[in-house]
């Protein structure tokens, strides 16, 4: 698939670029890996430290047949700090992944550690993201308030009619947030191409594209999460050999963050390494087809963005 106003563009290709990128510059997953079994470690280690009470009395009260909502409540506001702690390092950590994907594609000779650095293309990113999300979330807040509004004005003409005006307006938010995405996909590029944050500018260069934007997202998304899905599945199976059923399902599905005791047995261990391991494969297929089809448009122009 490719875009009609484009020659050149090509969804296919950038959606399929990660894979391209993981074959011909195979260092780049081993570092992406090793990132990412840093930040993991350290944010379960914080976890542990700052809210292993919390989550132990959540953990016990989950159990429950019926739990208590009003008791889980005041433990949730319990991980406040945890989360605080935890939120400059995620920031920092995908704004060195999100350079590293356009530094890999638009500037591959500037190498660095799996093309991750330390500068101003990081700090750039940073406040991009930061941008990019309060954006989002004013999108999100505005479409929620529009649909619940125009749902409460249909329920008072009949509550069968407001009940389908809700769904309604909730696809309907759900597709503008994607399509308000989409428009924002290039500003990580092409901040990382010019030194600078052009939102109106990004969001310029993806108009009549997002057909062609959209299908190479979805086709990428895809990808990784099937290699997700297979990268688990395989440790299961050599979970169950090693550690048995038991462990490995509790290493997978509900890990014990009440204690540091309990946070690193071998089955957790082992699954810290091999999730970084998948981790790594996933970011590179995700994150590059945004770089990829911004090459394809602006190639070496970015007269573009003056």
């Amino acid at each position: 698939m490719s875009d009609t106003n484009t020659p050149g563009l090509s969804a296919t290709d950038a959606g399929l670029s990660g894979f391209r990128i993981l074959r011909e510059k195979p260092m780049v997953w081993p570092a992406w890996a090793i990132a990412s079994m840093a930040v993991s470690i350290l944010t379960a280690i914080l976890m542990v430290t700052l809210a292993g009470p919390a989550l132990a009395e959540i953990t016990e009260l989950s159990r429950s047949a019926t739990p208590d909502p009003q008791a889980l409540f005041p433990l949730y506001a319990k991980l406040g700090p945890a989360m605080l702690a935890i939120a400059p390092i995620f920031l920092a950590f995908y704004a060195v992944l999100y350079a590293a994907a356009s530094r890999i594609v638009l500037r591959p000779e500037d190498r660095g550690f799996g093309w991750m650095k330390l500068g101003g293309d990081e700090v750039r990113q940073g406040l991009a993201l930061i941008a990019i999300s309060l954006i989002l979330i004013g999108a999100y807040l505005a479409v929620i308030i529009a649909a619940a509004l125009l749902g409460a004005v249909a329920g008072m003409i009949s509550p069968v009619l407001g009940g389908l005006i809700a769904v309604l307006a909730f696809l309907a938010a759900l597709g503008g947030l994607i399509y308000v995405a989409i428009r924002l996909s290039f500003v990580s590029p092409a901040t990382f191409a010019t030194g600078r944050i052009d939102i109106r500018a990004a969001w310029a260069l993806t108009k009549g594209r997002v057909g062609t934007l959209l299908g190479a997202y979805l086709l990428s998304v895809v990808m990784a999460i099937m290699v997700g899905v297979v990268g688990t599945g395989a440790f299961f199976l050599v979970g169950m050999l090693v550690f048995g059923l038991a462990d490995t399902a509790k290493a997978v599905l509900e890990p014990d963050m009440t204690s540091m005791s309990t946070m690193f047995p071998p089955a957790s261990i082992a699954y810290y390494i091999w999730s970084a391991v998948v981790s790594g494969v996933t970011a590179v297929i995700a994150m590059t087809p945004a770089p990829t089809l911004y090459r394809q448009i602006v190639g070496g122009d970015q007269t573009v963005f003056d």
